[in-house]
C-alpha cells in the first residue's frame, strides 16, 4: 500500500487459524493477523451498517478506503475472488444466516470487488466514493461503466487468469452499487416468498458476516 512494488506478508503471526476457530482474531494484540481480522470486523459492520458498531469494543472502521489500493499487487482473477466469497457465504449459512440474506450479500460483494475497472463506489460512507475493484485480472468481468484508466495496476493483471482454482458466483441476491450510494443489500426474499427489508436483519447479518469472513479466511489457510 502506497509503494510502487507488492511485498509478501505473513498473516498468520497471530496463532493462524487456531484463534479463528474460537471467535478470537489472534493469539495476541499486536500481531499482523490480529490487525488484518479486526479491520475485517469493523469493515463488514461499516458495509452492512451495523447499528452497535461506534459502541465500546466495536469501533467503526478506521482502514483504507481503497480496496483496489490495498490489493493491486496480488493480481488476483476471477476465481479466487469468486472463492473467497463463497467460503464467506458458505460460512455465513454454518451460523444460521437465512440463504436468501447470505446471497443478496454475495451478490453485492461480487458487484463491487469482484469486477475489473469498476467506477469509484461507496463502501463505508464516511469515506466516499473510493476504487474498489479488487479482481483485476484478465479472467475478471468488466465491471458496468468501466473506468480502466484510473486502475494503474492493471496492466500487472494478465499473469495469473488460468488458476484452476474452484469457484461459484454468488447467486441471484439483489444489490446496490452506484457513485454515491451504499452497497449495501436493498431488500432480500424471505423463504416463503415475502419481500423484507435488509435493515431488519442488519444487525444480525453483520455479526454472522464479519464472523463469517474470518472463518472464510480460515478456509484459505487449510
Amino acid at each position: 500500500m502506497g509503494k510502487s512494488h507488492g511485498e509478501m506478508v505473513s498473516f498468520l503471526d497471530g496463532g493462524g487459524a487456531e484463534p479463528l476457530r474460537k471467535g478470537q482474531p489472534a493469539n495476541d494484540k499486536t500481531s499482523k493477523q490480529y490487525f488484518l481480522i479486526s479491520h475485517l470486523y469493523t469493515f463488514f459492520a461499516s458495509l452492512l451498517h451495523c447499528s452497535k458498531q461506534g459502541n465500546p469494543g466495536f469501533d467503526a472502521y478506521n482502514g483504507h478506503s481503497s480496496m483496489y489500493k490495498v490489493h493491486k499487487f496480488m493480481g488476483l482473477n476471477h476465481a479466487q475472488v469468486s472463492y473467497f466469497i463463497q467460503q464467506v457465504g458458505l460460512a455465513a449459512q454454518s451460523f444460521g444466516m437465512e440463504r436468501a440474506d447470505v446471497d443478496s450479500i454475495a451478490a453485492s460483494l461480487n458487484m463491487v470487488f469482484n469486477v475489473r475497472c469498476a467506477p469509484p463506489a461507496v463502501v463505508i460512507p464516511a469515506q466516499g466514493p473510493q476504487l474498489q475493484s479488487i479482481c483485476i485480472d484478465g479472467s475478471c468481468p468488466m465491471a458496468s461503466g468501466a473506468m480502466c484508466e484510473m486502475y494503474t495496476g492493471e496492466a500487472n493483471a494478465s499473469s495469473s487468469s488460468s488458476s484452476s482454482m474452484g469457484a461459484s458466483n454468488s447467486g441471484n441476491g439483489t444489490g446496490v452499487q452506484s457513485r454515491s450510494g451504499s452497497v449495501v443489500p436493498s431488500s432480500s426474499d424471505s423463504p416463503d416468498g415475502s419481500r423484507k427489508s435488509a435493515a431488519s436483519t442488519t444487525d444480525r447479518s453483520a455479526s454472522v458476516a464479519a464472523a463469517a469472513v474470518a472463518f472464510g479466511f480460515v478456509a484459505l489457510m487449510l
